[in-house]
């Protein structure tokens, strides 16, 4: 379903560059639709439910910023072999990544606040890991009585990330 979604979307997008393009060929970013399939294919998994539409405002922002945290842990950082500048952050790598994970974080934190809103005990389950995160009741000897929302938050990000 997700790479049906993904083929018809790409050629939705190719017929609308043409004919931007006045009959010349349009070009399309064919990354783009790879990485917000794959998302949407986890998300399914962990959420039952598709994540981003490609052509949405919320897609986009989660695939720019995904890209840019991953050029930023790519990215080699003076401040790891000269630690005396580690606090100082020459290159900002450190700045940037926080900003960018804060994004993506923000964009996840909206589709999981949603679903949490839609959960209540004694629905129809989908038996993904959301609902074993809502479902959860610990004994507090091992770990907390219920999972919070902050932890669940940082968990399905976890299981979402492609």
């Amino acid at each position: 379903m997700c790479i049906d979604d993904m083929i018809r979307n790409i050629e939705e997008d190719v017929a609308e560059a043409q004919a931007q393009a006045q009959g010349e060929s349009g070009e399309i970013k064919v990354a783009h639709y790879l990485f917000l399939m794959t998302f949407n294919l986890i998300g399914n998994l962990v959420l039952s439910r598709d994540l981003v539409n490609p052509r949405s405002k919320d897609g986009h922002e989660f695939y720019v910023a995904m890209n840019n945290v991953m050029k930023w842990a790519g990215t080699p950082n003076v401040a790891e072999f000269l630690t005396f500048l580690k606090w100082l952050d020459p290159q900002g790598i450190m700045r940037n990544m926080v900003q960018e994970m804060g994004q993506t974080i923000r964009i996840v934190e909206k589709f999981v606040k949603e679903r949490t809103e839609e959960w209540k005990p004694g629905r129809k389950k989908t038996n993904d890991s959301l609902d074993a995160l809502l479902e959860h009741e610990g004994d507090e000897k091992d770990g907390p009585d219920v999972i919070s929302d902050q932890n669940r938050l940082i968990i399905i990000l976890v299981n979402t990330m492609p």
